[in-house]
């Protein structure tokens, strides 16, 4: 494989690594939201993102639905 060939699928894989943490985030920051337990500010410290990102994933849930 050439040298560009491989710098692709390293950036291919970092990619996928990425979006497979932030799916695991969502998935725990919903579950947090149903327990109805938690604050925002909470849930945004025990899994390490902003509380405007807590509220983002919260909206866009709700909307799904």
């Amino acid at each position: 494989m050439t040298r560009l060939g491989e710098m692709l699928m390293e950036d291919g894989r970092k990619e996928g690594r990425k979006e497979g943490v932030e799916n695991s985030r969502r998935k725990i920051v919903l579950n947090m939201l149903s327990k109805k337990q938690f604050s925002y500010e909470e849930i945004a410290d025990l899994v390490d993102i902003s509380v405007e990102e807590v509220k983002q994933i919260e909206k866009k849930q709700l909307t799904k639905n």
